[in-house]
């Protein structure tokens, strides 16, 4: 494309030259002012294309200047063009192209077109935005610039690599986490502190440290030795929280990434551990933690992830042993409810884990009548089953489903 892209202005400016050639031998041959006027006037348009046409347009220096690397879905990405040209001559029209393509399933390729008009000036800066960006990974690759002449004979053409990356991370919405269970062998208690105890259950006693309760003591005990022996109670576990995120093709999967970003800083927020788990084509798994490095490194992934699993979760949960290991409580977000998922939950249920389900839906989209009788299956069984609607997700929290 780009020899025929040089092929093409090259035959328009030998076409240029024929018809100045042709001017002026029309003035010699016929004579007289109109004609050697009508030569005079062209000269300087073959002159000056001339001189477009020898400009040393890969000369040009461009560079891109992005506020941030980071951004939020929705939000509006600024960025600033610094161009320098070779020479200061007068260019009357600049047009400028930078492309920004997302690394995502569904490859979509973003653009910003702009025309500049230089005249004399040697250096340009061009502001523009992308307003409401999406979710993903975006890569800016190169900047094409096209100067050309008044009459179009002679255009020039320049494409220049300026890579630069952005992420953009899923859009949170605010929401309030209530913890209210207490069961403590499992390790499902939230609390915000490291340790704390159940003082009601006594699993053993130990000698008298200083800075014990003096109603911790055990007073048979202490007889029977002749010392002082207090109780050791039970210690209460961080609650911690593994979040599913089932990535079977959907057109709502974007509202179901929102909904477990937006869970999952709400979790955090509280004090609890929590982690990601998601198979598509690639197996994502971060085990529960805190901390906001942590949080980064789970809303990278969620930037990221695409609904591109080939396999049920149904067959996940059936195949991958992490989820009969010592999670305790997992948070299942899914877009459909369907039978087979219903079994194999009630099943790991089985294994004394605490299950939540949340089945995302659009504004318009109906719930269906087998998702409502699959969630009474779950809810006989222990398991929290809940449907969430596009612009209720503060509801599923404040009716403390998890937990």
């Amino acid at each position: 494309m780009k020899w025929l892209k040089k092929f093409e202005n090259g035959l328009r400016y030998i076409g240029l030259l024929v018809l100045a050639v042709a001017s002026f031998s029309f003035a010699m041959v016929q004579g007289g002012f109109v004609s050697w006027f009508l030569f005079a006037a062209f000269l300087p348009v073959v002159l000056y294309s001339s001189f477009l046409f020898i400009y040393p347009i890969k000369k040009i220096r461009v560079q891109r200047e992005l506020a941030n690397k980071e951004f939020v879905a929705g939000e509006t990405v600024p960025a600033r063009l610094h161009i320098t040209l070779p020479w200061r001559i007068p260019i009357p029209y600049l047009f400028i192209h930078d492309r920004v393509i997302r690394k995502r399933k569904n490859h979509m390729e973003r653009s910003w077109h702009s025309l500049q008009v230089p005249f004399f000036k040697k250096t340009l800066v061009c502001e523009y935005e992308i307003p409401e960006i999406s979710r993903g990974e975006f890569t800016f690759t190169d900047i094409e610039m096209t100067i050309a002449d008044l009459f179009g004979f002679v255009r020039k053409t320049f494409r220049k690599e300026v890579p630069d990356q952005i992420i953009v991370y899923p859009a949170t919405i605010p929401l309030h986490y209530y913890p209210d269970s207490h069961e403590f062998e499992y390790g499902t208690a939230k609390t915000k502190d490291l340790v704390q105890r159940d003082t009601t259950i006594a699993v053993s006693v130990r000698q008298y440290q200083q800075g014990d309760r003096f109603s911790w003591i055990n007073w048979k005990a202490s007889a029977r030795r002749n010392e002082l022996m207090t109780k050791e109670f039970e210690q209460r576990k961080n609650h911690d929280v593994l979040f599913v995120l089932d990535r079977s093709p959907c057109e709502q999967f974007e509202l179901l990434v929102t909904f477990c970003a937006s869970m999952i800083t709400a979790v955090q927020k509280a004090g609890i551990d929590a982690g990601l788990y998601s198979i598509g084509e690639e197996r994502e798994y971060i085990p529960p933690h805190q901390g906001e490095a942590h949080r980064k490194k789970i809303f990278l992934t969620l930037a990221r992830i695409e609904d591109d699993a080939s396999l049920e979760l149904a067959r996940v949960f059936q195949t991958d042993f992490l989820f009969r290991q010592h999670i305790q409580h997992i948070v299942i977000i899914v877009h459909t409810l369907k039978n087979d998922l219903t079994t194999e939950l009630v099943e790991l249920a089985k294994l004394r884990k605490q299950i939540s389900v949340f089945v995302i839906k659009g504004k318009n989209e109906q719930f269906h009548r087998e998702e409502f009788i699959l969630s009474s299956t779950l809810k006989q069984r222990g398991i929290a089953a809940e449907f969430v609607r596009e612009g209720e997700f503060a509801d599923a929290l404040s009716r403390g489903e998890v937990g």
